[in-house]
């Protein structure tokens, strides 16, 4: 072999290696930053995760906490249908608790949104405890997979 032909061939083997060494490097290094970035991206969501948890906590224990008192300043003696929706609706009455199916969460909505308007009307104080336990249905027909993001 003549010289001309040797450096060619020792440049290209020297300039495959050199291109084979920063593509498996550069991959190498790319593949670490991103499973670094990885990592942070997890951490992100799972914090996330558990704030969402706590505020379900707090909203659950709130509900738990006023929902009763609620209860019984919206019942009625003369609307039966509506105290036995809210009887379902509030845990903790005389019967265990039976869960509200859709259809009967959307007519305790009905009623108590109907019933609001008056309310507002006279500027009733009892009106907090309407809106109140409408936003809670919301929230059970959203957890349900009812609503998706609005208030109907």
């Amino acid at each position: 072999m003549d010289t001309p032909t040797t450096i060619s061939i020792a440049t290209l083997i020297l300039t495959s290696a050199g291109m084979i060494w920063t593509y498996f490097y550069g991959i190498s290094k790319v593949k670490k930053e991103l499973s670094l970035e990885i990592n942070k991206l997890w951490e992100l969501s799972t914090e996330q995760g558990n704030r969402l948890v706590r505020l379900e906590t707090k909203a659950e224990l709130f509900w738990n906490t006023v929902g009763s008192v609620m209860s019984n300043i919206i019942k009625q003696p003369i609307h039966y249908r509506k105290d036995e929706l809210m009887d379902k609706l509030v845990p903790g009455h005389e019967r265990e608790l039976q869960k509200a199916s859709v259809e009967e969460l959307m007519e305790l909505k009905i009623i108590l949104k109907d019933e609001l308007v008056s309310l507002q009307e006279l500027k009733e104080p009892k009106s907090l405890a309407y809106a109140l336990t409408i936003a809670y249905i919301d929230q059970v027909l959203y957890d349900k997979g009812v609503l998706k993001g609005e208030c109907v």
